[in-house]
């Protein structure tokens, strides 16, 4: 009976990052990163989710100036 010897070599390539389909959208003052999504909105258009976070930016920054409701 004769022994076969198999050639097991592992070969080691160096493969670049793949390119990130995500872009940043902004950094915060903690470093980290915010992505925007992968794919575009199917529901809403991005002038509206954008007006959206306006508004909702104005509004939780009034109600900050103001003192809370006494009970």
């Amino acid at each position: 009976m004769t022994k076969r010897s198999a050639s097991n070599t592992v070969t080691k390539t160096t493969k670049a990052p793949a390119p990130t389909p995500y872009k940043a959208a902004g950094k915060l003052s903690d470093g980290v990163t915010i992505l925007s999504p992968k794919t575009k909105p199917t529901h809403f258009t991005s002038k509206q989710i954008k007006a959206t976070i306006e508004q909702l930016r104005k509004g939780l920054l009034g109600r900050a100036a103001e003192p809370p409701p006494s009970e």
